[in-house]
């Protein structure tokens, strides 16, 4: 029998364990969001709230756009909840506990429509101004993450901005290497209210042509957009 009570399961919010208990019964250890709403029954708010925990805590990675996949982590967790029977009853977000506010903002990259092969190329990452129901009262520290495969950053590189009402948007190079494609992939953080812990909020990927030497219409810029969730309040 497992003793819940010593694990980090047992300090798991009820909306995270509602997904762990998702996976436990999918056929597939990915899963896109949509797929874990529908099959779940959260809302936004509980979907935001219970994903970033996983995610935070490495039960689940993203793995493309908006699609999750179990670590092995979390494939440990699926197994000790089939050893169990089932998983603890979690904090439930009526206690009191999280009364934060969430709102969505859209993630922006703008890149050039194919990439010189080993030259460096200027990209924006950035957020979009929001819509009126996604105002944030109490301005928040963000953290993008970069990497991509077959270019440079190939590990992670940190972008940090402050956002608030305002478009936001901040200026980087990468370089593709010789090959006829590179991804790029965006995670999105916010920091806590301590600002030595953060939560994800969601991210993407793209997939870009590589070119040796691309002409200027295939150099022209193009705009990549996905939204996070982020907390009004990120105490």
């Amino acid at each position: 029998m497992t003793d819940w009570s010593s694990g980090g399961l047992y300090t798991l919010p009820g909306e995270a364990l509602t997904i762990l208990r998702f996976f436990a019964g999918a056929s597939s250890e990915a899963a896109h969001s949509e797929a874990i709403m529908e099959g779940t029954g959260l809302s936004d708010r509980g979907f935001g709230k219970g994903i970033r925990r996983l995610v935070t805590r490495n039960y689940l990675t993203l793995s493309g756009e908006q699609v999750y996949r179990l670590t092995e982590q979390g494939r440990r967790a699926i197994r000790e909840l089939n050893e169990a029977g089932d998983l603890p009853a979690g904090r439930s977000s009526d206690d009191g506990g999280d009364d934060a506010r969430f709102v969505r903002r859209r993630l922006i990259l703008v890149t050039p429509a194919v990439l010189p092969a080993d030259r460096a190329a200027r990209i924006t990452v950035g957020f979009d101004d929001p819509d009126d129901d996604d105002r944030l009262d109490v301005p928040s520290n963000i953290l993008v993450r970069l990497n991509m495969v077959n270019g440079e950053p190939s590990r992670s590189q940190e972008i940090s901005l402050a956002l608030d009402n305002q478009f936001a948007q901040q200026m980087v190079s990468i370089t593709a290497g010789a090959f006829t494609r590179a991804r790029l992939r965006a995670e999105v953080f916010q920091f806590k209210d301590s600002e030595d812990d953060y939560e994800f909020c969601g991210g993407m990927y793209i997939d870009l042509a590589v070119q040796r030497q691309p002409d200027a219409l295939a150099l022209a810029p193009r705009a990549y957009g996905m939204d996070v969730i982020l907390r009004d309040s990120a105490g």
